[in-house]
């Protein structure tokens, strides 16, 4: 957290997957693109890095509202 912003890191050491191989059209991936959205509605951003058997790690940003001065 700075004066700024907000910064989450979640990371495993799962099974991960190749981000290019997923598809929205078939109905059932939807969780990137609703943080996505969610962060999007308050200024924030969300950046994925995954590959396979390398784990996933979820990059969130939000900025904080300046303070009345």
């Amino acid at each position: 957290m700075t004066e700024s912003q907000v910064r989450v890191e979640i990371v495993d050491n799962g099974k991960g997957f190749d981000s290019a191989q997923l598809s929205v059209d078939d109905g059932q991936h939807f969780g990137q693109r609703i943080m996505r959205e969610r962060a999007e509605e308050i200024g924030g951003t969300v950046e994925v890095q995954s590959a396979t058997n390398q784990g996933t790690r979820v990059l969130i940003n939000v900025p904080l509202p300046k303070a009345a001065g």
